[in-house]
């Protein structure tokens, strides 16, 4: 608004002017659209129009062609019939030569659709004697298998016969199964005449071998079975009705030696308990080959002075399983350990206490060996486990620095143990977990073969405690509990073998080796080869 409150001119001039030059753009545009579109309609209908001339060209073109065909032929038959002939002019050909006249194009899609008939032809010829020739060779193939076993039991050329007249007479399937069943035995081993007196004196555990099918003789020797108590369960159980006596035939059916189910169940714990050691041994040699080698280097290596050096840690580590197992017994016997003294010699001593009598004293001096035998094979038996490495490891490190804490009092042990405790908890926390398995079975070896690693020392009645005489183990419960020493020492190395088996060979399994064998495995259990009671009387047995 102006001052004096009229309207602005400036503004005013301003937006006319604006809106002529929007009014002059507006115009030119809208003629520009107009003329593209004419264009666009003029090229239209000048492309059809085209489209139209070059169609009535190409038709003017096709009879021409057609024409002069029809000249060509009028002329070679004019040449065929002679100069004496009826000329005859092309308005007047026959009906039958001008169905005989055929353009190019025609002949050569005649000629195309004729050679795809003549391969396909070809074709279905082939896989009709391909499919001959197959049926043929599995006649031949069935009429052998047939004379093969045929061969093998004289019964069954007699058998099939049976079976087919069976079938056709009364409609019955698994005729040849029964028949089959019925009919297993040889000529020689059937000496019986009637029907449940010649299925009874039929062979069912299958002529001493394994029985890997008992599921195909279950019919026939069910109807055997039910023939011969029928008459017995008559007699026990009068005035019943025939189902009720069909169920209770059943019920002791399922008990009954005469099973077949049965005899394989008991052939195969038979089997499986005679050789159950067997299998545990191949397999306890095939899975845990490397542990093998380590007891028998290990064995080996701690038995020679000159070579016991290469396992150095290991032998102070027994040193001092060795010593707290005697600790260990006296706070059992209701004693107590004053200290424990570990050596650079793999040498120790553990001093401990009790009431004063020759029984506890026995005891303790007793459980240098059977201790570490017993905590090895518990160690041994959890060495499969997925966390029983990893744990057992990192347990053996605290305890060795427990004991430093509490009984250990040498400057060696003091210094040497806790460097291996922490190297035992570092490599169970580090290293990958089947790294870790090693080293904790070898751990757990050096404890069980304790005794096995120093027979010397075991069977000597006098041993060096850091370079001193000391008595013995077995000399000190042979003053206690009476004998030799060499009898206690015996009886430690004994003992120690016996842990040592079980440990190895009754190893548990861990969850994750349980579902590889599951996997692997793909066996058929014995109860998916029972039959049921309907399957069992659905058919009767071959009469022969």
């Amino acid at each position: 608004m102006a001052r004096g409150g009229g309207p602005n001119q400036k503004a005013v001039a301003a937006a006319e002017k604006k809106a002529a030059n929007t009014a002059v753009k507006d115009a030119a545009k809208a003629r520009a659209a107009e003329a593209t579109l004419a264009a666009e309609w003029a090229q239209g209908s000048n492309a059809r129009g085209q489209s139209k001339a070059e169609s009535a060209a190409a038709k003017a073109d096709e009879l021409a062609r057609k024409k002069r065909e029809k000249a060509e032929l009028l002329a070679a038959e004019e040449q065929a019939n002679g100069s004496g002939g009826k000329v005859v002019k092309s308005s007047k050909l026959s009906a039958a030569s001008k169905n005989k006249k055929k353009n190019d194009l025609a002949l050569l899609e005649d000629a195309l659709v004729g050679d795809a008939e003549k391969k396909l032809k070809e074709k279905k010829r082939l896989e009709r004697l391909k499919k001959e020739r197959e049926a043929a060779a599995a006649m031949e193939h069935e009429r052998k298998a047939k004379e093969e076993l045929a061969k093998r039991d004289p019964l069954l050329a007699n058998t099939d016969a049976m079976i087919g007249n069976m079938i056709d007479e009364e409609g019955m399937e698994g005729g040849d199964a029964v028949g089959r069943a019925a009919n297993v035995a040889s000529m020689a081993d059937i000496q019986a005449s009637g029907v449940a007196a010649a299925i009874s004196a039929m062979s069912l555990g299958g002529g001493g071998e394994e029985d890997k099918h008992p599921e195909k003789r279950m019919k026939a020797a069910y109807k055997a079975y039910e023939e011969k108590m029928m008459p017995e369960m008559k007699q026990q159980y009068p005035g019943l009705k025939r189902q009720q006596y069909l169920d209770k035939i059943f019920s002791s059916w399922k008990k009954s030696p005469e099973n077949p189910m049965n005899q394989h169940k008991t052939q195969h714990l038979l089997s499986q308990t005679t050789n159950d050691a067997d299998s545990r041994i191949t397999k306890f040699i095939k899975r845990d080959k490397p542990l093998l080698a380590a007891i028998a280097a290990l064995v080996i290596l701690m038995n020679i002075p000159m070579l016991g050096n290469i396992l150095y840690p290991f032998k102070i580590f027994s040193t001092w399983i060795h010593e707290m197992s005697h600790g260990f017994a006296a706070i059992l016997m209701g004693g107590g350990v004053k200290k424990l003294l570990i050596y650079p010699d793999t040498s120790g001593l553990a001093y401990t206490y009790t009431d004063g009598s020759s029984f506890k004293q026995g005891f303790v001096a007793s459980a240098g060996y059977t201790g570490t035998a017993v905590l090895g094979m518990i160690l041994l038996l959890f060495r499969r486990t997925h966390r029983g490495p990893t744990i057992g490891t990192i347990g053996l490190g605290v305890m060795i620095l427990l004991s430093c804490a509490i009984y250990v009092r040498n400057m060696f042990g003091l210094v040497f143990l806790p460097i291996m405790a922490v190297v035992f908890i570092v490599c169970a926390w580090k290293l990958k977990a089947v790294h870790v398995g090693y080293l904790y079975s070898f751990l757990a070896a050096t404890c069980s073969f304790n005794a096995v690693d120093n027979i010397s020392e075991l069977f000597g009645g006098v041993g060096y405690v850091n370079g001193e005489e000391a008595e013995g183990d077995a000399s000190a419960v042979a003053q206690k509990w009476g004998g030799i020493g060499v009898m206690w020492a015996s009886l430690w190395l004994v003992f120690a073998l016996v842990c040592s088996a079980i440990g190895l060979l009754f190893a548990f399994d861990g969850l994750t080796y349980k579902k590889q064998q599951r996997k692997q495995k793909g066996t058929i259990t014995t109860s998916e080869n029972e039959l049921t009671k309907g399957q069992l009387t659905e058919v009767p047995v071959n009469k022969c």
